[in-house]
């Protein structure tokens, strides 16, 4: 009785659209956030209204930390308006259609934001702002979801703690062990891991058992990718003359939004699993 009192409690969350009041003190909430990243970002990363290479990986960072604050504003917002059900709650075409052109959008503001020119920095933050809001509309059903079965600040505590290590160790030894083509082998195990999750369905029966079998993959992939891009990140501050923080946070934003996601799976599964004991 208790367990079919949670899978209501879950499928109202998402049937369900939260009050106006939640919405507003829940994006006010995240606004008020941003603003000291945003007094950090102007105080770190401009001078005299330009963009300088100075505290480049730090810079990158608050960009990204501002990148989750917006994701929250999206998360709030779709939990009003719920978009993405309506999107992904009729016929298999109309999910399909829906799917693509999201992936369309979302690729055409990353590449924007990728080949600009730097010094278009507010078409940029424009771009920036949109592909992390559309990133957020996109996690809000596993978000919601950790949220509804108790593991969400845990996977939070977690993401951190393993972003910050892979942030340790790609910055201060990526450079010792990080000698072919990191990015492109870890793409490769990611392709991988995306058909065998098309395959695992008709091996494992058990959903949780399914869940973890293509999650602790991906975390550990998405962990490497987070490691070789802060190599990557000491490697473009030597570079640096002009530089392009929203396109190095994007690229935080999307790793470490991945990895959040795959935790939150992981701490879902071996909970049901520890319940069912």
């Amino acid at each position: 009785m208790k367990r079919n009192n949670n899978n209501n409690n879950i499928m109202n969350l998402f049937i369900k659209p939260i009050s106006n009041e939640t919405m507003f003190l829940g994006m006010i909430g995240c606004v008020m956030a941003m603003i000291p990243i945003i007094l950090l970002i102007n105080n770190y990363a401009y001078d005299d209204g330009k963009l300088v290479c100075d505290n480049y990986v730090l810079n990158s960072y608050l960009y990204a930390l501002l990148g989750f604050c917006v994701i929250g504003l999206s998360v709030f917002f779709e939990q009003k308006v719920r978009l993405m059900p309506m999107l992904f709650g009729n016929g298999i075409i109309i999910k399909i259609i829906s799917f693509i052109l999201i992936l369309v959008i979302f690729y055409g503001l990353s590449k924007y934001i990728t080949d600009a020119n730097p010094k278009n920095i507010l078409s940029i933050h424009l771009a920036y702002f949109l592909a992390c809001f559309l990133f957020g509309m996109l996690m809000t059903i596993i978000l919601v979801l950790g949220y509804a079965t108790g593991v969400l600040y845990e996977a939070i505590a977690i993401t951190i703690g393993l972003t910050m290590l892979m942030a340790f160790i790609g910055y201060k030894y990526g450079h010792l062990f990080i000698t072919i083509n990191f990015d492109k082998v870890l793409s490769y195990a990611l392709f991988a891991l995306i058909i065998w999750s098309v395959i695992v369905p008709f091996i494992i029966n058990d959903p949780f058992t399914l869940m973890l079998s293509v999650a602790i993959p991906s975390a550990i992939i998405f962990c490497l990718l987070l490691m070789s891009y802060n190599n990557k990140l000491r490697k473009n501050q030597k570079d640096c003359k002009v530089p392009n923080y929203p396109k190095e946070a994007l690229g935080l934003v999307i790793k470490i939004g991945n990895l959040l996601a795959d935790i939150i799976q992981i701490l879902m599964a071996t909970k049901n699993n520890s319940n069912r004991q």
